[in-house]
């Protein structure tokens, strides 16, 4: 381990401090300290009068009383950031731009910055439950299209998602047609088992040479807690378990809580976002992960390392309490490679225990957003059932509820992250002081890749798999 309050080698070079013109009492004024409790009724009620006041602007007569100058506490403003960020782009609020992906950008630096992730990893595709048997199922990783099903012995399979005959889809195929547990493509019945080899083809009869000398790429799998992991690099996996940082802290809860969300911005924006500590404060005032929260102190940065000294992540933390009002809700958190970040089991509270949040790329400009959570125990079946129920409304996106777990991603995150472009440019960043954390997980991504990078180049002469060149569709993007 490796600790600083700042890192050494800036990227880019963060400037030194400036004078906000506040002192203490004004920034405590501004962000006053709302406890759990109050915070739900201040959150309905912020709510309440934002709707009432946009709504009494635009009656004449009444809106000089309420369209004047006035401060006020800051607050998350998730209604407004809501309809945002569900808005369509095209709009002098959305930019056309906003939504496009920077093609020039990302062909240029493709060698240095990890634009679909990083491949010599494990990286969750599904849960458990949303894999049936004789059902396929198609999921997008890193710029891959798989598809998975479970084979005769109910193990989770994952091939590429192309029959090598012609091309289609062997998502739109169907499971179980010959033999239980194969895959069958519905264009000229060429079917696959687990290993992806060709068992039959129905179109070319019982004695198609095709059986066992076509084949189709397969990904390696692991089925632990409750979630199937697909394994995308060329090299050999490691175990699951050994493999991925605190996997037993998370992933041997008997109960968990599994979500996942479909988002439209790159990783790359969210890997900025999950090492921020300082945003917490000021962007998420209504929401109850961050009740209390304070929006500054020091930070510590301290890089961890996996067993054998290469390195695996991030600690990032407070160390003191900065001037405003307030309390930690969550005043550390632990980031690791490939793109996850893991909170322990008194950091979350609400019958909480450990849990991961990883950002899973799809493909450019989109990730995948999987939590797991660990339950800690209800003393009887009801109150656990309970409780699963009161996480899955607070992770709805039923806006009613004050303050929960979506409105500070749809209603924060999201949008802020949107704002930023479909894909951040790290070129354009004027980094400050607040950034330790965000200069250090980037270089870190990027060494990281760009070993990937030059291990493939290695093995261009056909023994490993390629990647074809990012570049721009012909398309729209």
């Amino acid at each position: 381990m490796r600790t600083t309050d700042l890192p050494r080698d800036r990227h880019p070079e963060p400037r030194g401090p400036r004078s906000t013109g506040l002192d203490a009492a004004a920034l405590a004024a501004a962000v006053p300290r709302i406890g759990t409790v109050r915070r739900m009724a201040t959150v309905a009620a912020h709510q309440a009068k934002e709707l009432a006041l946009a709504g009494l602007s635009h009656l004449p007569g009444i809106s000089p009383l309420v369209d004047r100058p006035r401060t006020q506490p800051l607050r998350s403003g998730a209604i407004a950031m809501n309809r945002w960020w569900r808005s369509p782009y095209g709009s002098a609020a959305k930019p056309e731009g906003l939504g496009a992906i920077p093609w020039d950008y990302v062909e240029q630096q493709q060698d240095d910055i990890p634009f679909l992730g990083l491949r010599e990893h494990w990286y969750p595709a599904l849960p458990s439950q949303d894999l049936r048997h004789n059902a396929a199922a198609p999921v997008a990783l890193l710029g891959d299209d798989l598809v998975l099903f479970r084979t005769a012995d109910g193990q989770a399979a994952a091939l590429e998602n192309r029959c090598p005959h012609r091309g289609p889809l062997l998502s739109l195929g169907q499971v179980g047609v010959l033999q239980a547990g194969t895959i069958t493509c519905r264009y000229h019945g060429m079917t696959f088992d687990g290993d992806g080899e060709c068992v039959a083809f129905l179109a070319d009869g019982p004695d198609s040479p095709a059986c066992g000398k076509v084949r189709t790429r397969r990904y390696p799998t692991e089925e632990v807690g409750g979630v199937i992991w697909v394994w995308m690099g060329d090299g050999a996996p490691e175990p699951l378990m050994s493999h991925v940082p605190r996997a037993h802290d998370v992933l041997d809860y008997t109960h968990k809580f599994i979500h996942t969300v479909q988002i439209p911005i790159s990783h790359l924006n969210i890997l900025d976002n999950a090492v921020d500590l300082t945003h917490t404060g000021v962007l998420h005032r209504t929401c109850l992960l961050f009740s209390g929260q304070k929006p500054s102190g020091r930070l510590a940065v301290t890089e961890l390392d996996r067993p054998d000294g290469t390195p695996s992540g991030l600690h990032v933390e407070y160390r003191d309490d900065g001037p405003q009002a307030g309390q930690f809700s969550i005043d550390q958190i632990e980031w690791y490679l490939p793109n996850f970040v893991y909170h322990d089991h008194d950091d979350l509270g609400g019958g909480l225990g450990a849990g991961f949040f990883w950002f899973v790329p799809r493909d450019v400009g989109s990730f995948t957003g999987f939590f797991i959570l660990g339950l800690k125990d209800a003393p009887n079946p009801f109150l656990d059932r309970l409780k699963r129920t009161f996480f899955e409304v607070m992770w709805s996106r039923w806006y009613p509820v004050p303050g929960t777990v979506s409105s500070c991603l749809d209603g924060g995150d999201l949008p802020m992250m949107a704002s930023q472009g479909r894909v951040a440019r790290w070129d354009a960043d004027d980094l400050s002081r607040t950034d330790g954390g965000v200069v250090k997980a980037r270089r870190m991504v990027q060494a990281a890749h760009r070993a990937e990078v030059a291990d493939r180049r290695r093995r261009s002469d056909g023994s490993g798999h390629s990647l074809p060149r990012l570049q721009r569709p012909l398309g729209p993007a």
